[in-house]
């Protein structure tokens, strides 16, 4: 017997470069590739994403929720690019999906597989299908693009993130 289950972006192969699991919820998984997108996936339903989130314009190097408040989750590119995605529910109201300096195209693919069959009392916000709670803020952690942003971590309200630039960056207050 397996204890393998095959998952898949789409019929294209896109590589994978990074993958993290939800700290309270193991079977809720984020994942980016060579293309840039950010997946999150159900590993309890199907074989296909939840939602497809474009992200960064190249690959995605890192990606991970914040270990104990996975309401946020961060990820850094090859675009020098270091964002910080809040999907909490006390997200202000926008008038976009997606909000992010700077960037005017998003994109949201939600509900690839269907939702109607999870049983549980506490439903991640990562992967909530009732469209008021579909507000995701996205927030630019690096003043200006650089080189690429090849890894990050983060622990409490600090996180550090090194850069082909020979840098490391330190975020000290992630949350006002």
């Amino acid at each position: 017997m397996s204890l393998l289950r095959y998952c898949h972006l789409t019929g294209d192969r896109v590589p994978l470069h990074c993958v993290d699991r939800h700290p309270n919820q193991q079977h809720v998984v984020a994942t980016g590739g060579q293309d840039g997108m950010l997946s999150i996936w159900d590993v309890r339903q199907g074989t296909m994403p939840v939602s497809l989130l474009k992200a960064h314009e190249a690959e995605m190097w890192e990606v991970h929720f914040h270990p104990s408040n996975p309401e946020h989750l961060f990820t850094c590119s090859e675009d020098g690019s270091l964002w910080h995605w809040d999907a909490s529910t006390d997200v202000p109201e926008k008038s976009a999906l997606f909000h992010q300096g700077g960037r005017s195209s998003t994109f949201l693919s939600h509900s690839i597989s269907n939702q109607a069959n999870v049983h549980q009392s506490v439903i991640s916000s990562w992967l909530s299908t009732d469209p008021a709670k579909d507000r995701i803020e996205i927030t630019s952690l690096l003043p200006s693009r650089s080189l690429s942003v090849n890894t990050l971590d983060v622990l409490g309200p600090c996180l550090v993130c090194g850069t082909d630039a020979e840098a490391i960056y330190v975020t000290r207050h992630l949350f006002s």
